[in-house]
């Protein structure tokens, strides 16, 4: 089957549709590259740690090691939280710290 004239039209705006593309990708990757002036190391003003909620729970059967005792309480449903304050509100980041029991 012969080409017509109005194929080669259409691959020509496809070629260039794809080379402005390809083009725009570089662009954005350079420009993601950039380097940023290094804000200095991170001050903390203070730090610390809490617990949140929790409740305590009589059990028989906390330990089956000798060296423990078997019976006592223990405390489920609580949250440890973590925490460091910044010197300057620019290095601000908020991370999970821990677990739930």
């Amino acid at each position: 089957m012969a080409r017509t004239r109005r194929d080669f039209g259409k691959e020509r705006r496809m070629r260039a549709v794809l080379i402005a593309t390809s083009f725009c990708s570089l662009v954005v990757c350079a420009a993601a590259q950039t380097p940023r002036p290094d804000p200095g190391p991170l001050t903390i003003a203070r730090q610390g740690s809490f617990f949140i909620g929790g409740r305590e729970v009589k059990s028989d059967t906390l330990s089956t090691l000798p060296a423990y005792a078997a019976s006592g309480t223990i405390t489920v449903d609580q949250m440890y939280v973590r925490y460091q304050v910044p010197l300057s509100d620019s290095h601000i980041s908020k991370t999970d710290s821990g677990s739930i029991t």
